[in-house]
């Protein structure tokens, strides 16, 4: 038996974000009484999770000597009104102006390919085993977790145990406060996973 993923499903240096820390989280937690940030970029992080632990470099340049955090930029791209015409394209029926697009998976696979230049796509509902077949070809998924409503990056598969790996980029939401290749059973999967699911090629 043995544990089957992608390339660095087991590289925090390389291939772990975490949401807590970027700007969008520091203004909303600013702007919010109480200082308490409702945590609004799991999925653009989870997006990071995925494709660097699919070997993908994410790294964004400015002409200065500052460098974004690849999450912001992404979560910038959803939310700019001059995308707003190519969302509705890429998933009609849904208003950008109505609701964060960092929000909504469908709209995915435009914002990772504009932003990273990488190949996602749109599953919508997944079964456990074609999600382990995925990760045992090394392709990374984004899951969208019923309770809490949260995205995470399923990055391996453990044959003896029957568990997903995830990385999870709210880790203040587990007690060890790092939710860095945690675990995810086989039951957990079928009752706490959305049909939300995002492949990452």
């Amino acid at each position: 038996m043995a544990i089957l993923g992608t390339p660095y499903w087991n590289d925090r240096k390389r291939a772990y974000f975490r949401q807590e820390n970027n700007s969008f989280e520091h203004m909303l937690r600013c702007s919010l009484s109480g200082g308490i940030s409702p945590l609004e970029t799991c999925g653009p992080t989870a997006a990071l999770n995925c494709l660097t632990a699919r070997g993908y470099e994410v790294g964004v340049r400015c002409p200065g000597l500052y460098r974004p955090q690849p999450e912001d930029v992404l979560t910038a791209f959803f939310n700019d009104p001059g995308n707003f015409a190519a969302l509705r394209a890429a998933w009609p029926g849904l208003d950008p102006e109505r609701l964060p697009g960092n929000e909504v998976a469908q709209w995915y696979p435009l914002a990772v390919r504009e932003v990273f230049g990488k190949p996602c796509e749109f599953a919508g509902e997944m079964s456990f085993y074609e999600a382990m077949a995925h990760l045992a070809n090394g392709r990374p998924l984004q899951v969208c977790l019923r309770k809490p409503g949260h995205f995470v990056a399923l990055v391996a598969y453990d044959e003896e145990k029957e568990e997903f790996i995830l990385n999870d980029s709210w880790g203040g939401r587990w007690p060890d406060g790092d939710g860095f290749n945690k675990r995810l059973s086989k039951a957990e999967y079928g009752a706490n996973v959305k049909p939300l699911s995002l492949i990452y090629w």
